[in-house]
Order: C-alpha cells, then structure tokens, then sequence
C-alpha cells in the first residue's frame, strides 16, 4: 500500500461519514485573493508598459470607429437576447413572457458573468429569471446549459474553419465530429435518464437551427468589431488576429478567472496569437485595449439592463 492509499484509509477512519475530507476555502479568502491578484496584474502592467503609454492608442481612434464597434456590439447583445427570449418561449409555459424583460435579464447577466470572478455571473441568469420573469430556475438552467455548449460550439468551430488552410485535415475532421452532434442533440428528449436535463433548444432540429444561428451571428458580429478595433491598435490580418479574439472569449469558459477576466484574457489571447506565430511584447497593449472596450461595453450594457428592468412589469406569477 502506497503512501497516498494510508493517508486515504486513515482520512476515512477519521471521518468515517465522508467519502473525503474536503478542505473548504472561505469565499471571503477567495475575494481577497481575487481582488489582490487583479491589483498585482494592475502594477504589472503599469510596471511592464506604462498605463500612459497603454491608453495613449486611444488617442489615434477615431470617433466613427469607436460608435461603429459600439453599434456592433449592441447588435450582439439585441442576438444574445433574442435567442434566450427563444430558448424560453419553448418552455412549457411561457405564457406572458414579455421581450423586454427577457433582454434586460440577458444584458444584466452577461455583464456579470463577464465582471464577477470563479463563474460566479452565471448565478444572475437563473437567480434574475426566477425575480422578474417567474421562470423556474431549474428550466433557466437548463436553457443556459443549452446557450453555453452552443457558445463553445461555435467558437471552436470558428477558429477551426479560420485556420482550416494552416491545420488542413486535422481542422476538417473537426470540423466534421462537431457538426455531426449537432444531429444527435434531439436524442437527449429520448434517453429517459437524461431527458430531465434536456436544454428545450434541444427538443427538435428547428429549435436547434434558430438556436445555433443566433449563436453563430453573435460571434460572427462580435468577432468583427473586436478585429476592427484590434486592427487599428495592431494591423494584422483577419484569419490570424480572429484566433486569438475567440480563444480569449473562450478562456471566459474556465472556472478559474478573476474579476472581469483580468489575466487570463489576455493570456488566452496571447496564446492564441502564438498559435499562429504572430505574438510578440506588441501586442501586449492592444490586447489590454481592447479588453478595456470590452470591459466598458459590459458595464454601459449592464446600466441599459438594468433599467429595463426597473421600469419593466413582472408577469403573473406561474407555478413551479
């Protein structure tokens, strides 16, 4: 018996009620460590680049580039909302639910998901649903659920499409396994073990459709203005730039990041730039520009979210 086999046996023994013994972190630790490690990347990058320097390329943006990506990035958001307001309307009874509403939630949750470490933002769309939409929030979640593996659907999809010439079969075949799930995704209605944790955008290859296409404009109108403003920081071309603004999006995914994303976006799109042998210490303060629009952008959509909802009406209260 291995060292690590004893110290099992003998945790066991201690705590015979538990399979095992689990180290808990208080959430307040894990604040501070979040917050001190946001700081420390603050310092860093006034250290390593100089926030003078860094915010001094806004100087060059143009007015019109500045409104353009803007108008793109609402046109994003007005998607995200369409398509929970669709994911919604397919639950069992949706009857009252309002548009308005609906796109208050989605621009409120997908701010904080954005801004609030550890993941914790997505706790606002099933919390906000049950508030102000009388949704059950075992059927928010599962909507989400839906919405998320279409998100990463599509930007894996979109980075292997982007470098399909670079990556040649291995990007094809890719390709190919993740559109052929997407033709088994109405089985899940079938499998009774499963069937309870069914997204409803899953039920049949219509939702499905509407679902993926809202999905797939989404990203596609993000990605665009995202190039746009990180072309004009750092010309570049679109194909090899656009890998590394989806692989920061992805990292967004991860449990592990800190507020708004601190780090670790920048880090994914480090990397994902490196993929295509175009990182260098240059791109260093284009990438944290354009982090910064995103942040600004997500707080201005949180404020706009924020007062829909206060000004909208809660629908009648619905059972479950």
């Amino acid at each position: 018996m291995n060292a690590r086999s004893i110290l099992w046996s003998e945790a066991c023994f201690v705590f015979p009620d538990r399979e095992r013994p689990v180290i808990k972190i208080s959430p307040v630790i894990k604040l501070i460590f979040v917050v001190l490690f946001t700081l420390a990347l603050i310092i860093w990058a006034q250290q390593a680049l100089s926030w003078s320097n860094i915010l001094q390329h806004w100087e060059t943006v143009s007015l019109s580039l500045v409104l353009g990506c803007l108008g793109m990035t609402v046109i994003s958001h007005l998607l995200r909302g369409l398509r929970l307001f669709h994911g919604y309307k397919l639950l069992p009874d949706s009857t009252g639910l309002a548009a308005g509403p609906v796109f208050g939630v989605s621009l409120v949750h997908n701010a904080a998901n954005f801004v609030l470490p550890m993941r914790l933002g997505e706790l606002v769309l099933p919390a906000l649903s049950r508030l102000r939409l009388n949704v059950n929030m075992t059927e928010s979640v599962k909507t989400l659920l839906g919405i998320r593996l279409f998100d990463l659907h599509v930007l894996v999809s979109l980075i292997l499409l982007l470098q399909l010439q670079r990556w040649g079969w291995w990007a094809a075949g890719g390709l190919a396994v993740l559109f052929a799930g997407l033709l088994v995704l109405p089985l899940f209605e079938r499998i009774g073990p499963i069937r309870k944790f069914a997204p409803p955008q899953y039920r049949h290859y219509g939702a499905i459709a509407i679902s993926y296409v809202l999905t797939a404009l989404i990203w596609c109108v993000k990605l665009i203005a995202f190039y746009w403003i990180f072309n004009h920081f750092m010309p570049m071309a679109f194909n090899e730039a656009a890998v590394g603004i989806l692989t920061a999006d992805l990292s967004s995914s991860l449990p592990i990041n800190g507020l708004a994303s601190a780090g670790s976006y920048e880090a994914a799109f480090a990397a994902g730039l490196a993929a295509t042998s175009n990182f260098s210490d240059a791109s260093l303060a284009p990438i944290i520009n354009l982090h910064l629009f995103l942040l600004a952008s997500n707080i201005m959509a949180a404020a706009v979210g924020g007062l829909i909802l206060m000004f909208s009406k809660k629908p009648e209260s619905r059972d479950g």
